[in-house]
């Protein structure tokens, strides 16, 4: 734990070492001067859709094993997210996974199953993006040298978790596993079969479509926070440059940083807005803002939450 901290701090520095070497800090100010903050409340506001709409996909996503009111989802997961952008190891992932269990009275390696699935979704709905600009845009080289590499991972877990679905052959998989190996390792085996439950509470395609397309709609309202942040700079850039944007930010959160991701966010915005002609002052701010807009509200809310339902330190830390 204490080696992937002292790694995230240091990507962090490192990022930001070398943003802030290539700026003008005195322009850099001025480009904040030269925000217009009444298009950052509606930025706020789509930004806040896309969690109620993660509540939602929550709900959904563990029907086949814990029921849980929309309300509760939604906080759960608002409250995950104000975790994660303050404490390391992804804290805020674990608490909701604990805070299911318990609500849902279900195993929580069953809610960690389907936040892995969750997680799969969100890749798999980057991915789709990514190959669509690949298809009709021009794409910053580094965005594209990763991308066949990010498209095979993300297919391939997919395409697991459509099969877990409607088919047992993961179950038969595990089965069969258990019979040729010695009687110690069951307990494995039990914990495996609790996170097939868990990755397979979707039953059939046709739930597994529709958490799709709410991961789609969560992506795309990301895509016009980020458009909003940019014309409120005063800039103009086409629809496609901000979503080379986002996905240059998920695929670089994928490396370890401190929480929030700091300085691999601004790194990935600054990077893919500089291929697209935004000079680096004016880049670095929009990365700050956009960040801000997800941060800091939903931090605020997602403590309120966790106050509100009386959870306390050591009843997460046990989590």
């Amino acid at each position: 734990m204490k080696i992937k901290l002292i790694i995230g701090f240091t990507v962090t520095v490192i990022a930001f070492v070398i943003l802030f070497s290539k700026v003008d800090f005195e322009m850099f100010k001025h480009s904040f001067t030269g925000i217009d903050y009444h298009l950052i409340i509606p930025a706020v506001f789509v930004y806040f859709s896309t969690l109620f709409i993660r509540g939602l996909r929550w709900k959904l996503l563990v029907a086949g094993f814990a029921k849980i009111s929309f309300k509760s989802s939604a906080g759960m997961v608002v409250s995950g997210y104000a975790l994660n952008n303050v404490f390391p190891a992804r804290a805020g992932d674990i608490t909701r996974a604990y805070v299911t269990s318990k609500e849902g009275k279900c195993s929580k390696t069953s809610s960690l199953a389907a936040i892995f699935a969750e997680k799969v979704f969100d890749g798999f709905s980057i991915v789709t993006i990514l190959f669509s600009l690949l298809l009709f845009f021009p794409s910053p080289p580094v965005i594209k040298s990763i991308s066949v590499v990010a498209g095979i991972c993300f297919l391939v877990l997919f395409f697991f978790i459509i099969t877990a679905s409607f088919s047992d052959i993961p179950f038969r998989f595990l089965n069969l596993l258990e019979s040729v190996f010695p009687d110690f390792m069951k307990p494995l085996f039990v914990l495996g079969r609790k996170f097939f439950n868990g990755v397979s509470s979707l039953n059939g395609i046709g739930a597994v479509l529709h958490v799709f397309v709410l991961s789609f709609s969560i992506w795309f309202l990301e895509a016009i926070v980020y458009f909003l942040a940019v014309t409120a700079s005063g800039h103009t850039l086409p629809f496609d440059a901000v979503l080379y944007a986002l996905v240059a930010v998920n695929l670089a959160m994928l490396i370890p940083s401190t929480p929030g991701g700091l300085g691999v966010f601004q790194f990935a915005v600054v990077s893919t807005l500089g291929f697209f002609g935004m000079e680096s002052n004016s880049a670095l701010a929009i990365s700050f803002v956009i960040h801000a807009i997800q941060l800091i509200p939903v931090t605020i809310i997602g403590f309120i939450w966790i106050n509100l339902s009386h959870l306390k330190p050591g009843e997460l830390k046990n989590g």
